[in-house]
């Protein structure tokens, strides 16, 4: 008799372990006939948004509070929230495997989507989650669903997921051929996210590497993209790609990327390859434009060595030593600048010499004058590289350039000195200034306009220029076109600081 009730109560121990912990999933009623009369159809339910509160429950994996809830409210098992998310969705993004097998069990569908088109097999895809992928594949979750952009969970594993979990997505029939909506097939994700290991199980699975994405550009072009470190997928990419030198809807080729990330073995293959080393983009530049600008000095050189030419100029006039300025290597700048190269300006009439006072390249300046940089010359406006200089606010540069005996009292194509150009930048302006004007820059100098650089800084409210132009000597009773002091045009322009600080100079006068 105790052996038969122990053995009964076993039992029962066991079926209610293995009964579904939630209330499983009502089946859908079936549809009603088409020769039914219309006013006796059921009108639709409305769709029943998730809990909030049930949401959480998934979100952190509280199966018994979950389940509890739902014994309540039933409906609750089959509700999406405001982004058509499922309780399923929910925990396979958050990588509770064991609610999501209880989740299924209970029959929420597994190809149920998001409002992204996703499934919870994506969702545990996009966020690396191996057992939960593992789960759905088993319970049977489709892997050759697309999303609304198109993309297959092979272009979402490319961030996390490992390659043990790759494969199984491919074994479970994941679509190889699926481009997104951006034309891009997985490997040009894989590329992008630096996976050297999936690149030959998702050629396996059938991913072309000739494919090009909506911008023109390939996988191959995808990985030289990235900077040049651990994870570089060009290695793999190089001998499956085809027309190695074709170019993007940019003009860019690979070699473009390649010598603008830095990627030098890549950069050689292709060259040896017999890649144009003198291709330019739509912008006019070629690959040495791009090395120079990166500050590569490796692949500058061996460009050169490939013949590269270090003369051609890009659609704004731009040589690849005013690159290499922006860079600010002087070894770099040495060995793009051959004789001819030091004379080159740009679309703007602007030489090296400019360039460098922009940036503030002091050290450059100083190369580029040993080798005969004229101090002076001028770019289309009317401008030298004291101008620049001054409207950069580069003291250093300002000071290299009146050393080389840079001329302060030059005026532009409107009548400004550098000294108008140097009210850009209040806080550099007044150090910039007091070193003009003991240059013998004209304190009092009148621009086209009629006015002279007090005038100019009293309609901009800068006090500190103010004064100390007043300091260095400007008069604070200088006329403008319109016969006014900069007092007026201070008190017209509102700036009561200016104006209070250049009444009171004239009164003191």
């Amino acid at each position: 008799m105790l052996r038969t009730l122990l053995a009964t109560l076993v039992l029962s121990s066991l079926a209610a372990c293995s009964s579904p912990r939630f209330p499983m999933v009502k089946p859908a009623a079936d549809k009603p006939a088409a020769d039914k009369p219309a006013a006796d159809k059921p009108v639709a339910a409305k769709p029943v948004k998730l809990s909030s509160a049930l949401a959480e429950m998934a979100k952190n994996g509280k199966r018994d509070r979950l389940a509890r809830a739902l014994t309540k409210q039933p409906e609750q098992l089959t509700a999406g929230d405001d982004k058509g998310l499922s309780l399923l969705h929910i925990a396979a993004s958050n990588n509770h495997d064991s609610l999501c097998a209880e989740l299924v069990a209970a029959g929420l569908p597994l190809e149920a989507r998001d409002e992204a088109g996703r499934t919870a097999l994506a969702e545990a895809v996009w966020n690396g989650n191996s057992q939960v992928i593992r789960i759905l594949l088993e319970k049977g979750a489709d892997a050759k669903v697309l999303d609304n952009d198109g993309a297959s969970v092979l272009h979402l594993a490319a961030p996390v997921v490992r390659p043990i979990e790759l494969k199984m997505l491919i074994a479970a029939g994941a679509d190889g051929k699926a481009l997104d909506k951006n034309g891009r097939s997985a490997l040009h994700e894989a590329a992008a996210h630096r996976r050297p290991e999936f690149i030959p199980l998702l050629v396996e699975a059938g991913v072309d590497a000739k494919v090009r994405d909506k911008r023109g550009r390939s996988a191959l072009q995808e990985a030289l993209m990235q900077p040049i470190s651990a994870g570089d997928c060009s290695g793999a990419l190089l001998p499956i790609s085809s027309d190695l030198f074709a170019a993007d809807l940019k003009g860019r080729t690979a070699l473009h990327d390649a010598a603008r990330q830095g990627h030098f073995e890549a950069l050689r293959a292709l060259i040896f390859a017999g890649s144009p080393v003198n291709a330019v983009d739509g912008d006019g530049r070629s690959a040495l434009h791009d090395a120079a600008a990166a500050g590569n000095a490796q692949i500058v050189d061996f460009l050169l060595q490939s013949k590269a030419d270090p003369l051609h100029l890009d659609r704004a006039g731009r040589s690849p030593a005013m690159f290499a300025i922006r860079a600010g290597s002087p070894a770099l700048l040495q060995s793009l600048a051959e004789p001819k190269a030091w004379a080159l300006v740009d679309g703007k009439g602007r030489s090296l010499l400019h360039e460098a006072a922009f940036w503030g390249r002091a050290d450059l300046m100083k190369l580029l004058l040993d080798h005969g940089a004229d101090v002076n010359q001028r770019g289309l406006d009317g401008e030298s590289p004291l101008h620049v200089a001054a409207r950069r606010g580069r003291l250093a540069s300002v000071e290299t350039l009146i050393a080389a005996h840079a001329d302060a009292r030059f005026a532009d194509n409107d009548g400004s000195t550098p000294i108008f150009w140097s009210l850009s930048l209040e806080e550099e302006a007044p150090a910039i200034i007091k070193a003009l004007a003991a240059a013998g820059a004209p304190l009092n100098a009148v621009s086209k306009a009629g006015d002279t650089s007090l005038h100019v800084a009293a309609r901009k409210g800068l006090t500190e220029c103010c004064r100390a132009l007043l300091t260095a000597g400007a008069d604070p009773k200088a006329l403008d076109a319109g016969g006014h002091t900069p007092a007026d045009v201070a008190r017209s322009e509102k700036q009561p600081a200016c104006s209070l600080l250049l009444n009171q100079e004239l009164q003191a006068k």
